[in-house]
């Protein structure tokens, strides 16, 4: 995180030194870049319309949907070649031929096809992977406020903090702590081994 904030400064401030004679008085621009291990955040999907779709928005003509179900009853799409399977190569289109008597078209939507096992377990290792740096953000936080914590607090305060994300395994929660003794960001007392020192 610290690094995320200092790297930029660096770069812009070898930038004006190489290149400020030439830029003249226009306006500074300060860039920064962040590593998602850091800055933890959740994504989000979002809809592309086509530009035919697009139209329909400043028409005002009402047309709840998502990307993800458009369109088979309703056939407001088309897709070339005509079968019920979704390859790679297929083209979809916005049927220019739709016509409804309603102001308001509701489209209902697709149902995604269950993963498999190996899918699963994947999708499972990757969600693992994403929730370490939250985890390890957490740990940070918490250990920054309170410099001296012992084992069992720093547990149930890291859960407190992502309940609203997603529920932290004390076992997951261990290992991230492990992981931070390991890089200098924190130590165990020497007295009582139950203790985390912060030392970032």
């Amino acid at each position: 995180m610290f690094t995320d904030m200092k790297t930029p400064q660096d770069t812009v401030q070898g930038f004006y030194a190489a290149h400020g004679a030439d830029l003249g008085n226009g306006p500074t621009l300060v860039v920064k870049v962040l590593t998602t291990g850091s800055w933890p955040t959740q994504s989000s999907n979002t809809c592309n319309l086509p530009a035919e779709i697009s139209y329909l928005c400043e028409v005002q003509i009402i047309l709840p949907w998502d990307t993800y179900s458009l369109c088979k009853r309703e056939n407001v799409l088309r897709k070339e070649p005509v079968s019920k399977d979704i390859g790679e190569d297929d083209a979809f289109s916005v049927n220019d031929k739709f016509i409804s008597k309603l102001r308001k078209v509701k489209i209902g939507t697709v149902v995604a096809q269950k993963e498999t096992e190996p899918e699963k377990q994947e999708t499972r290792e990757r969600l693992e992977e994403d929730r370490k740096p939250q985890i390890e953000a957490a740990i940070v936080r918490i250990m920054k406020s309170r410099r001296v914590l012992d084992h069992n607090n720093i547990i149930s305060e890291v859960t407190k903090q992502l309940q609203s994300r997603f529920l932290a395994n004390p076992g997951k929660i261990k290992k991230r702590i492990e992981s931070l003794i390991d890089r200098d960001f924190l130590e165990r007392d020497n007295v009582d081994r139950r203790l985390y020192r912060y030392l970032a």
